[in-house]
C-alpha cells in the first residue's frame, strides 16, 4: 500500500535525519580529536607542563565523556607529575534545560600524583599555587550523583628529610553531592581508604557541606601506622629519637556550626600505640611502653574539654640518667628554645577558658623505672669505679580513678612497686587543682645497702646491710601564701643494720632493731615529733685517732668549693652575720636502749688502749625543743664486761643552747690495763688498783663546768717508764700520803671550758689530778687528825652505815650511837649536827630493786587472788623461784614503756635477765625519794639520842 507523505513533512523528516547524522558524526568522530587537542593544549598551558592524552571518547546521546591515558610530565620532563588511566564523566541531559550542572557519575581510575619537597616551603607544585587569584564570580550550582576514584597513588618525596612516602590503593567514593538549596539538608556520605607507606587507613563520613550548620561526621580508621617514620615531621624537635612504635586509631570527628554558639568540633573513639621506645642522642632508651590504649569519650576542640574514659598502659618503662656534668637525660625531651615571637600591640580578643581534662580510669601495669647517676659511682669488689650508681623499681602498677583538672576534684589512686629488694605501696586521694594529696604509705624491707652509692659523697659511712620498713600517711596541701605544706605521720623500723667506716673499712655502727613510733612531721618538716623509739642489739665503734680526733665527729663529708680570692675573703669578713632562721620544733617521747655495745680504741696512746662498754641499757624521757624542761637520762652498762657504769641526769639537745646536766658513776674498774696512760703521763706502770669515778658535767649557754671525783683503791705503781710527758714529781710519795688507812685516795678534778672551742682531753685531766695530789699532801695531816674523832668501840663515829635503801638502825649503828652518846654526855661543850645522808647510786639502786620486787610481789598477789588463795600483806608475799620467770613476764607485759615488738606489733618476750634489766631501767627514783630516805635516817638517829636523855641543846638535826 502506497502512503503519500506531504511534501512539507517529508522535508522536515529529511532535515531531522540529516541533523542526527551530522550530530552523530560530529559527536562521535569530530569532537573527540578536537577535545583531545584542546585538553592537551589548555591543561599543559595551565600547568606549565607537557601534557599528553591518549584518547577521548564522547557519546553525544548519553552525554558521557571518557578521557583515557592522561599524562602530565614534570617541568623538566624527567618524571610523571600527574596521570590517570581513565576518567569518565556522565552529564545528565537535564543540564541543557536547567541552570546548573547535573552529573550522573564521575569515575576516575588509577590516578597518580607526584609531589616533591625541595626545601623548606618549596615544592614542585609551588608554581601552581602561587599565581594570581581569579576574581570570584557567581558559583554555578551542581549536582553529582556518584563520584568514584579507585586505584589511586600519590608519591611524595621529601628531599630535606631524605624520606619517600607513598599512598597507594586510594579509593574515594562520594555517592551524592549537590549545592542546590533543595538538597542543602541531604547528607553526603564520602568514603576514603587506602594505604600510607603500607599501613591501611579508612575515612568514612556524613556531611551537609552546603547547609548553615555544616554538620559533619568523619570516622577515621588507621591501622599499624609506623610512627618513627614520621617523627621528624613534628613542629618541635626534641633531642630524642623515636626508634619504634605503631599506631592504631578508630576515631569519630563531629563538626557543626550554630550561629548562637559558633563552631563545635569534637572527637571520640580509641587510640592505641604499641612497642613505643624513645632514645636519646646516644641511642640509649629513655621512655618505652609495650601497649597504650586511650578510650576518648569526648574531646571538644573549641570547648577545651576532654573526657577520657580509660587509659591503659602495659609494660611502660622510664630510664632516668644524670651524666657526669649533672645534666639529666629527661632534659632532652624539652625542645630547644626558639626566639620569642613579638607580641602584637592589639589587645587580646578575650580570655580563653581553662582547659578541662577528666580521666575516669587510668591503669598502668608491669612498669619499670631505672635511675642511674654518673656523678655517684657504684663500687664493687675489685673495682674502684664500676660505673654509675643505679637503682631500679620494677613491677610498677598504678591505678587512678576520677582524675580531673576541675577545681577541688579528688582522684583516688593506688601504686605498688618493687624496689631495693623490697616493696613500696601508696594509696589515697589526690587533686590537681589545687595540687594536693592524702596518701597512705606502706614500705616493706627496703635494702639500705642499695642506696649506699647515693650517700657516699655526703657520709663517711659504708652501709653494708639493713632493711627499712615504714607505714603511715603523707599529705600535701596548698597554703594561702601560694606555698605547699607537707606533713607526715606513721611508724618506721630499721632491722639488721650494719655499716663500716668508709676510710678504714672497719665496723662502725650496727643494730638488730630500731623502732620509731608515732612519727609526726608538719609545716614542711619544721615541726617533728616522735612518740618514742627503741634500739636493741646495737654496736658502735669509737676511735681516738693518732691525731687526737674522734672518728664519730666527722662522719659528714665537707663540700670543698673553689678557694675564694683574698679580697673576697676580706669582704666576707666585713659582712654582718645574717640572722639565724627559727629552728625546727622537735619533740621526742620516751626512748629505750637495750643490749648495746660500744667498742673504744685510743690510737693516740702508744701502745694503744682498747676497751668495751657492754650490756648498755637505759632510757631517755620525753624531750622537746619547744619546752624548757630537759629530759631525764638513765643509762647502764659494764666496762669490759665487769665494771658497772651508770649515767643519770638531764639533757636538752634541741634547745636554743645545748643544756647538759649529767652524773656519771663508774665503779670497780681495774687500773692495770691503763698502763699506757700511766706510763705516758705519770712515768710508772700500774701493778694493781681499782678506779671509781663520779663525774658531773654541766653545759649551760655553751659554758662547760665539770666535777670529776676520782676514787683510787689500793693503787700500786710498778716499774718506771721514761716518757717526755711524765710529771717530774715524787708520785709514789704523794700517793702514800694521800692514801687513807683503807688504802683509798679521793681526788676532785674540776674542768671548765666552752663547747664551741673545747680543749679538753684525758691527758689534761690527769695532769690536773697530779697537781691535786700536791694539794692533798698538804691537807692530809688535818684529815688524819680529824680521823681520830672516829675512835671508840663503834669505829668511825662521824657516820652511821645503813643498809642501802633502809633507815633501820643496825647493831653496829647502836654500838656507835652508844659511844657517841657517852662522848656527848662527857663533853658539855660539844654540839652535834645530825645530817641525813644517802649514797645516791647505791641507795637509788636499792630503792629501784625494792620497787622492782614490789612489782613482782604485786603481780604474785594478783595471781594468788585469781587462784582463790588467801591474800597476805604485800611485804609478806613470797615468790616461788620456779614461778619467778612467769611472774616477771606478766609484770613486763604490764609496763607502759616502749618495748621491742615483733612484725605484728605484739610485745616480744625477751630472756628474763633482759626483761628485768628493762623494767629496772624504767623505774625512776627521784631526788625527793632520796631526800625522804635521808630524812628518815636522820630522824632514826635523832630519836635514839633523844630517848637516851641527851641534853637537847647538844642535839641538832639537819
Amino acid at each position: 500500500m502506497k502512503i503519500n507523505v506531504p511534501k512539507r513533512l517529508k522535508k522536515t523528516l529529511i532535515g531531522v535525519a540529516i541533523f542526527f547524522v551530522l550530530y552523530t558524526v560530529i559527536g562521535f568522530l569530530v569532537l573527540p580529536p578536537i577535545a583531545r587537542s584542546l585538553i592537551q593544549k589548555d591543561v599543559g598551558a595551565a600547568l606549565h607542563r607537557r601534557t599528553t592524552l591518549r584518547k577521548v571518547l564522547i557519546n553525544p546521546y548519553t552525554f558521557k565523556v571518557v578521557l583515557k591515558g592522561l599524562t602530565v610530565r614534570e617541568k623538566d620532563g624527567a618524571k610523571t607529575f600527574l596521570s590517570f588511566e581513565r576518567l569518565s564523566i556522565n552529564i545528565q541531559s537535564i543540564s541543557l534545560f536547567r541552570k546548573g550542572i547535573f552529573i550522573k557519575e564521575v569515575a576516575l581510575d588509577k590516578p597518580y600524583l607526584h609531589i616533591v619537597r625541595k626545601r623548606e616551603h618549596s615544592f614542585n607544585i609551588s608554581d601552581l599555587i602561587s599565581g594570581k587569584k581569579q576574581r570570584a564570580g557567581q558559583p554555578l550550582q551542581f549536582t553529582v550523583g556518584d563520584v568514584r576514584i579507585s586505584g589511586g597513588t600519590i608519591d611524595f618525596e621529601d628531599l630535606p628529610k631524605g624520606k619517600r612516602h607513598q599512598m597507594t590503593g586510594i579509593v574515594l567514593v562520594v555517592p551524592f553531592v549537590s549545592d542546590r538549596p533543595d538538597y542543602a539538608g541531604t547528607f553526603v556520605r564520602p568514603e576514603f581508604s587506602g594505604k600510607i607507606d603500607g599501613s591501611p587507613f579508612r575515612f568514612t563520613g556524613r556531611t551537609v557541606p552546603f547547609s548553615k550548620s555544616r554538620e559533619t561526621f568523619l570516622d577515621i580508621d588507621i591501622r599499624d601506622f609506623n610512627l618513627p617514620y614520621y617523627f621528624s615531621y613534628l613542629p618541635i624537635q626534641p633531642g630524642v629519637a623515636l626508634s619504634s612504635g605503631r599506631l592504631n586509631a578508630k576515631l569519630r570527628l563531629s563538626y557543626s556550626y550554630l550561629e548562637k554558639s559558633g563552631p563545635s568540633l569534637s572527637v571520640k573513639g580509641t587510640v592505641g600505640v604499641r612497642d613505643v621506645e624513645l632514645k636519646d642522642g646516644d641511642g640509649r632508651p629513655i621512655i618505652g611502653v609495650g601497649r597504650l590504649a586511650i578510650d576518648i569519650r569526648e574531646a571538644g576542640v573549641f570547648s577545651r574539654k576532654v573526657h577520657i574514659a580509660n587509659v591503659k598502659a602495659q609494660s611502660p618503662s622510664v630510664h632516668i640518667r644524670r651524666d657526669s656534668r649533672g645534666v639529666f637525660n629527661l632534659a632532652s625531651l624539652i625542645p630547644a628554645k626558639r626566639e620569642e615571637v613579638k607580641k602584637s600591640a592589639a589587645p587580646p580578643a578575650g580570655k580563653a577558658s581553662p582547659f578541662s581534662v577528666v580521666v575516669d580510669n587510668l591503669r598502668l601495669a608491669g612498669g619499670s623505672i631505672e635511675f642511674s647517676d654518673a656523678m655517684k659511682q657504684q663500687r664493687r669488689k675489685g673495682a674502684v669505679k664500676a660505673g654509675p650508681a643505679t637503682i631500679t623499681a620494677g613491677n610498677v602498677n598504678i591505678s587512678v580513678s576520677n582524675l580531673s583538672t576541675e577545681r577541688n576534684a579528688q582522684a583516688r589512686l593506688s601504686m605498688s612497686a618493687d624496689a631495693a629488694k623490697g616493696s613500696i605501696g601508696l594509696s589515697g586521694t589526690a587533686s590537681l587543682n589545687p595540687l594536693g594529696s592524702r596518701l597512705k604509705i606502706d614500705v616493706k624491707r627496703l635494702d639500705l645497702a642499695t642506696f649506699q652509692p647515693f650517700v657516699a659523697d655526703m657520709l663517711k659511712i659504708g652501709i653494708k646491710a639493713g632493711k627499712a620498713s615504714a607505714s603511715g600517711s603523707i599529705s600535701l596541701k596548698a597554703g594561702d601564701n601560694g606555698k605547699y605544706d607537707v606533713s607526715l605521720r606513721g611508724d618506721a623500723k630499721v632491722t639488721g643494720f650494719s655499716s663500716v667506716d668508709s676510710e678504714s673499712r672497719r665496723g662502725l655502727l650496727k643494730w638488730a632493731s630500731l623502732n620509731l613510733e608515732g612519727i609526726e612531721a608538719g609545716g614542711n618538716f619544721s615541726q617533728i615529733s616522735l612518740k618514742g623509739f627503741s634500739l636493741s642489739g646495737f654496736y658502735a665503734r669509737v676511735i681516738v685517732r693518732p691525731d687526737g680526733t674522734l672518728n664519730v665527729m666527722d662522719l659528714l663529708r665537707k663540700k670543698e668549693g673553689p678557694p675564694a680570692a683574698a679580697g673576697a675573703q676580706e669582704e666576707t669578713k666585713k659582712q654582718p652575720e645574717a640572722p639565724q632562721a627559727e629552728g625546727r620544733k622537735i619533740a621526742i617521747g620516751t626512748s629505750t636502749l637495750q643490749g648495746g655495745t660500744i667498742d673504744f680504741t685510743d690510737e693516740h696512746i702508744k701502745p694503744r688502749y682498747s676497751a668495751k662498754l657492754t650490756d648498755v641499757t637505759g632510757r631517755l624521757s620525753e624531750l622537746s625543743s619547744a619546752g624548757s624542761s630537759p629530759a631525764d637520762v638513765d643509762l647502764f652498762g659494764k666496762w669490759n664486761g665487769y665494771a658497772p657504769l651508770e649515767i643519770t641526769g638531764k639533757v636538752n639537745p634541741f634547745g636554743k643552747n645545748l643544756f647538759v646536766d649529767l652524773n656519771i658513776d663508774f665503779k670497780d674498774m681495774d687500773l692495770s690495763p691503763l698502763t699506757p696512760y700511766s706510763g705516758k703521763y705519770i712515768g710508772y706502770t700500774i701493778e694493781k688498783g681499782k678506779l671509781a669515778l663520779k663525774l658531773k658535767y654541766r653545759i649551760v649557754s655553751k659554758a662547760l663546768t665539770a666535777e670529776n671525783v676520782i676514787k683510787l683503791d689500793q693503787l700500786t705503781l710498778g716499774k718506771k717508764v721514761e716518757s717526755p710527758k711524765a710529771v717530774k714529781l715524787p708520785v709514789k710519795f704523794a700517793i702514800s700520803l694521800l692514801k687513807n688507812r683503807k688504802g683509798e685516795i679521793d681526788l676532785n678534778v674540776p674542768v671548765s671550758g666552752r663547747t664551741d672551742d673545747p680543749k679538753f682531753s684525758l691527758g689534761h685531766v690527769i695532769m690536773k689530778a697530779i697537781g691535786k695530789f700536791i694539794t692533798r699532801i698538804i691537807t692530809s695531816p688535818f684529815r688524819l687528825l680529824a680521823s681520830l674523832f672516829g675512835g671508840g668501840g663503834g669505829g668511825e663515829l662521824s657516820y652511821l652505815e645503813f643498809g642501802y635503801g633502809s633507815h633501820s638502825l643496825s647493831p653496829q649503828n647502836l654500838k656507835k650511837l652508844g659511844t657517841l652518846i657517852k662522848a656527848l654526855n662527857e663533853r658539855p661543850e660539844l654540839k652535834l649536827d645530825i645530817a641525813g645522808y644517802v649514797d645516791p647510786p647505791k641507795d637509788r639502786d636499792s630503792l629501784r630493786q625494792i620497787t622492782f620486787q614490789r612489782k613482782l610481789s604485786r603481780q604474785a598477789l594478783r595471781d594468788m587472788k585469781a587462784s582463790g588463795k588467801k591474800p597476805v600483806p604485800l611485804d609478806q608475799v613470797k615468790i616461788d623461784p620456779k614461778e619467778r620467770d612467769k611472774i616477771l613476764w606478766e609484770a613486763y607485759k604490764e609496763e607502759k614503756f616502749p618495748r621491742p615488738t615483733n612484725f605484728l606489733g605484739i610485745v616480744k618476750k625477751l630472756p628474763p635477765a633482759e626483761m628485768e634489766k628493762l623494767i629496772l631501767s624504767h623505774i625512776v627514783i627521784t631526788d625527793d625519794n632520796l631526800r625522804q630516805l635521808a630524812h628518815e635516817r636522820a630522824n632514826a638517829a635523832r630519836d635514839y639520842i633523844l630517848n637516851a636523855k641527851v641534853d637537847p641543846d647538844k642535839r641538832k638535826r639537819t
